[in-house]
C-alpha cells in the first residue's frame, strides 16, 4: 500500500473571512440531482489531506469513524433482515455510487483492484472539480474524531485516518480519470478513477445529493 502524506496548513479563521467569495446563488436544499449553478462556492482552506492507494475489494471502499462503525454494527446494526449489506440498495449501486450506513459511506469503485483515492478537510465546501465524471454528496457522522478511509476487506489502517473535530460533516465523492496506480493488475476489467473525498463541517442534516450524474451503467 502506498500512503502519501500532504498536508497543507490552516489558514485563519480570519484569512477565510476574507477571501470567501461572494453567493452568486441561493442553495437549493432538495434531495436528488440539481444543476451546479445554484450551489454555494467558496473559497475552503483546506485543514488536511492525504493520498491513498489501497485495495477495493468487492469493488467498494469506505469512509467512515470505523470505532463508531464497528460498535453499531456490534450493537445488533448487522444483523438486521431489512439492511442491505453495506448500505447497497438498487439506487446506491445504479445512481448514487455510495451508499450509507451508520457513521460509514460505502463508496462503489470501478475496479475491483488497486484504486487511487484522496481524503481531504476543508472549512467550508472546495470547489467542484471541473473534471469529475460524477459527485455525490452525503453526511457523514464522526463522533469520534476519527476519519478513516478503509478497503472492503481490510482492517483499519492507522495512516490512512485524518484527526478532525468530533461531529458531522458533509462528504462529497467525486470520480475523475486517473492513471493506473502502481502494482495494478492490467487483467482487471473497468476504467481507472481516482476517488476524490472532500469533508467539511456541517451544521444540519442533509440529504444523498447528487451533483453532477455520472454515465448508467458505469463500472464492468
Amino acid at each position: 500500500m502506498e500512503v502519501v502524506d500532504d498536508i497543507a496548513e490552516a489558514h485563519s479563521i480570519a484569512t477565510v473571512q476574507r477571501t470567501v467569495l461572494k453567493v452568486i446563488a441561493k442553495p437549493q436544499r432538495i434531495a436528488g440531482p440539481i444543476k451546479e449553478h445554484s450551489r454555494r462556492h467558496y473559497a475552503a482552506a483546506m485543514i488536511a489531506a492525504r493520498h491513498i492507494v489501497l485495495f477495493a475489494d468487492y469493488a467498494q471502499l469506505y469512509v467512515q469513524d470505523a470505532d463508531a462503525h464497528d460498535r453499531v454494527m456490534r450493537a445488533g446494526a448487522a444483523m438486521d433482515p431489512d439492511r442491505p449489506p453495506g448500505g447497497w440498495t438498487y439506487d446506491a449501486v445504479q445512481v448514487h455510487r455510495i451508499a450509507l450506513e451508520p457513521h460509514s459511506i460505502s463508496v462503489g469503485t470501478a475496479r475491483e483492484d488497486l484504486v487511487e483515492t484522496a481524503l481531504a478537510v476543508h472549512t467550508s465546501p472546495p470547489q467542484l472539480s471541473a473534471n469529475a465524471e460524477h459527485i455525490v454528496e452525503a453526511d457523514l457522522d464522526v463522533p469520534t474524531g476519527i476519519a478513516s478511509v478503509v478497503g472492503c476487506t481490510q482492517p483499519p489502517n492507522p495512516e490512512n485516518t485524518l484527526t478532525v473535530t468530533p461531529g458531522r460533516y458533509r462528504a462529497r465523492v467525486s470520480y475523475l480519470a486517473s492513471a493506473p496506480p502502481t502494482g495494478s493488475d492490467p487483467d482487471v476489467s473497468g476504467d481507472h478513477l481516482r476517488y476524490q473525498i472532500d469533508i467539511w463541517p456541517a451544521t444540519q442534516l442533509t440529504a444523498l445529493t447528487v451533483i453532477r450524474q455520472g454515465p448508467s451503467p458505469w463500472a464492468g
